[in-house]
Order: C-alpha cells, then sequence, then structure tokens
C-alpha cells in the first residue's frame, strides 16, 4: 500500500528482532513448567492444580491461595487464605520473554506506589506483591476490586435499544430508577478516572467495558487487568507500553504503518470519547454504519474500525455511511456536548495527525458533563410527563426517547 499507509499488524504485540535479551528463565524455569495451570471437574466445582498451594511474596510473605475464581488464557484469579480484600493472579500464558517482561514491569508498577483506593475503596486492581516459587515468577497479588459493582458492559448492554436480559436483570436490581440520568454521571466518572490514570503518568490504551467496572455505592469507576496499562521506569527509562485497545476503540493514527503505533494519552482520549458517546446514545458506537461502498484496502478490519480509519462519523460529517434508523438523534445532546464530539471525531486520513491535538481532554469533558451530572434539582434536564424513565437536556422541546420509539415503532 501508498499513502497513507494502515496495516493490522501494527497492532498486534511487538516484539523485537534477534535474540538481544536473553531469557533468564531457563532451567529453574523448566524444572517448574510442570505447575502450569491443570483444572478437573469435580461436580459443579472446577478443581486446579494450584488449590492449596503457597507461594512467597517479595519480602517472604506467603500467601496461600483457595478456590479459582476465574480461569484464563493469560491468568487465572484465584481467592486467598483469610484475606478477603486481596486475590492472586497466575500465570497461564507459556511464554520465557513475556513472563521475563512481566516481572521487570510489575516491580517498577510496585515501585510507583499509586494510591489504588479513592477514600476507602479501591478503584485500581493494581499489583500489592509479586508471587514466587523456587526463584521463578508465577504471579502477583492484586486487591480485589469487584466486590460491590456491575460491569459498564452490562450498563451498556442495558441501555441498548436491544436489551440483553441477564443484564438488564442486573443493572434493574441495583439501579431500578435507571435513567438517562445515570449514563451522565458514568461518562463523567470515567472522564474523571482517566484524568486521574494521566495525572500519574500512565497510559490506559485498553479502556474496553469488559475491564471497566462501576461501584454500585458511588458511581465510581474501577478498573481490573492493570497489567496491560502503560508505565515507565523512571530510573531506568525503560518503558512498558500498554497493551493496545480494540480496534473499534483504537485511535486512526494507530493503524498508520508510518503513525503513532503506540498508546498515547491522545489515543486515550479518542477511546474515551467513544465510550462516552455510547453511554449518552443508547450504546450505539460513533462509527458504525456499513459503508455503501465497500473498501476493499481496509476489508480485514470490523465496520467500526474500518469507519474510524476512513475517517467516516456520520454524526459529525457528511460521509459514505448513514446514521443508523434505530439511532437517537444527535441533535438531544446540549451543543457543547456535540461539538465536544466533533473536536475528536471531525478527521480525514490526511488530517489524522494534524487533529490530534484538538481532541476533547479529560478536563473538559469533566467540565462539559458535570452541568448534565451533578445531583437534583438540576435545571438542565427535564423528565417526560408520559414516562418518568425519559429524562434528557432541557434544550429539547420534545420528549427524544418518545420520539425515538415511535420511530424505532415504525421501522
Amino acid at each position: 500500500m501508498v499513502g497513507n499507509q494502515y496495516d493490522y499488524r501494527v497492532l498486534q504485540e511487538y516484539y523485537p528482532p534477534g535474540n538481544e535479551e536473553k531469557d533468564v528463565l531457563t532451567a529453574e524455569y523448566d524444572n517448574i513448567r510442570k505447575v502450569f495451570e491443570e483444572t478437573r471437574v469435580d461436580g459443579d466445582k472446577v478443581i486446579s492444580f494450584y488449590d492449596g498451594r503457597c507461594f512467597k511474596g517479595l519480602k517472604n510473605k506467603s500467601y496461600l491461595l483457595e478456590e479459582l475464581i476465574k480461569y484464563g488464557g493469560t491468568y487465572s484469579t484465584y481467592s486467598v487464605q483469610d484475606n478477603c480484600n486481596i486475590m492472586a493472579k497466575i500465570i497461564t500464558k507459556d511464554d520465557n520473554y513475556y513472563r521475563n517482561k512481566l516481572e521487570r514491569k510489575i516491580r517498577v508498577m510496585l515501585s510507583l506506589k499509586i494510591n489504588y483506593e479513592v477514600n476507602g475503596i479501591p478503584v485500581l486492581e493494581w499489583p500489592l506483591d509479586i508471587l514466587y516459587q523456587d526463584g521463578v515468577l508465577m504471579g502477583f497479588i492484586v486487591p480485589n476490586v469487584q466486590r460491590d459493582t456491575i460491569a459498564l458492559s452490562d450498563i451498556l448492554r442495558y441501555t441498548g435499544l436491544v436489551h440483553n436480559d441477564q443484564s438488564t436483570e442486573k443493572v434493574l436490581k441495583i439501579y431500578p430508577q435507571f435513567t438517562w440520568k445515570y449514563s451522565v454521571q458514568i461518562a463523567y466518572n470515567l472522564a474523571s478516572f482517566v484524568d486521574y490514570l494521566h495525572s500519574l503518568g500512565i497510559i490506559v490504551g485498553t479502556l474496553e467495558e469488559y475491564y471497566l467496572y462501576v461501584h454500585i455505592k458511588t458511581g465510581r469507576i474501577i478498573y481490573t487487568e492493570c497489567e496491560r496499562l502503560g508505565v515507565k521506569d523512571h530510573v531506568s527509562g525503560e518503558e512498558f507500553p500498554c497493551e493496545l485497545s480494540r480496534l473499534d476503540l483504537t485511535a486512526p493514527e494507530q493503524f498508520q504503518l508510518k503513525g503513532l503505533k503506540i498508546a498515547s494519552q491522545s489515543t486515550d482520549l479518542f477511546s474515551l470519547s467513544i465510550q462516552i458517546f455510547r453511554l449518552l446514545m443508547k450504546n450505539i458506537h460513533p462509527f458504525t454504519g456499513k459503508p455503501k461502498d465497500d473498501i476493499d484496502k481496509y476489508s480485514y478490519l470490523g465496520i467500526e474500525a474500518r469507519n474510524i480509519v476512513s475517517s467516516f462519523c456520520p454524526y459529525i460529517k457528511k460521509c459514505d455511511i448513514s446514521v443508523p434508523l434505530w439511532s437517537p438523534s444527535f441533535e438531544l445532546l446540549p451543543d457543547e456536548v456535540q461539538s465536544a464530539f466533533r473536536k475528536t471525531f471531525d478527521y480525514t486520513e490526511d488530517t489524522v495527525l494534524e487533529t490530534i491535538k484538538h481532541r476533547t481532554s479529560t478536563k473538559q469533558w469533566m467540565k462539559i458533563l458535570y452541568h448534565l451530572a451533578k445531583v437534583e434539582p438540576n435545571e438542565n434536564l427535564r423528565t417526560c410527563y408520559k414516562n418518568k424513565f425519559h429524562v434528557y437536556p432541557a434544550h429539547n422541546s420534545e420528549c427524544p426517547w418518545c420520539k425515538m420509539e415511535l420511530q424505532i415503532k415504525n421501522l
């Protein structure tokens, strides 16, 4: 390809060529490989090879694993005996290079001494200790952050037009009076959360809803999988880039072979704006829609990623795709909210790098959303006289949710 070169391969994990860095996990590692995750089913319970095993931390503290909480291809999570406030994440990925690099990264994260709690509530699944067996890294200890939370993915699915029964049940059990104002407050808290991480010099990179949770009592955003975050060793200067986001949350410049392949604060702002849009617009992606003319050179990408690369955002400008018929009207949002989205999504393939600096910042999002998210009485919001669950911005002359429902009914 020529010109603005895009390639999916730039999103794959980068490994340096050659063997500049030798793997430190040699014979000692080979002797212990047999303890990699093995599971069997005993009735309804999954029994893990690690159940009841004891590992040592950096200061020789012992951690006795109890039960398998979640099994994964890279990590499996366990409860720890006599401490419900922490969990153990055991590495299941059989990759020497990954394990060696992860150990260095976790040590850097521990040295940063990040405050993972806000007002006593853990908001980051930040490493607290490293687990070893016979000198080999086996995993790490993290705070138990998912208590009293609901997944952002459930909230997005509930607010979407096609309800997921399980997500609907979860959301209404916690928030029986859920309205659009809740979505605005979550969007505000999400912007605040990203702002907090950026203030610490941390890059999120992966702002996927499956790693984000909402604390049900305070509305604070909780982030799991912190080992994915981008951090830097301020002593050696070594950088540990974050794992890049899902393609439909990826900034356009990250697709460019000659562009900014590594995630940054500016790419986080692009992902953040997409997630805020989904929260405010019934889980509809701002770049959704099948192009009228198929774009062969981007056929390997999903629809949203393809449109991001092609700068096709029908809410912002006329382009080769149309706004979905079931979508809420973009005009239901206040002018300043619309303008904030335009600052981030209004670009072309040729102007991507020039427009990065204009993206709406975390603090700008917080300022804009605060007026809609603040507690009652809120003169910026109205409640539909026909349906008390229809809450919308006060500038609308009629209920946009009633209008949308009628529009869908007539499809």
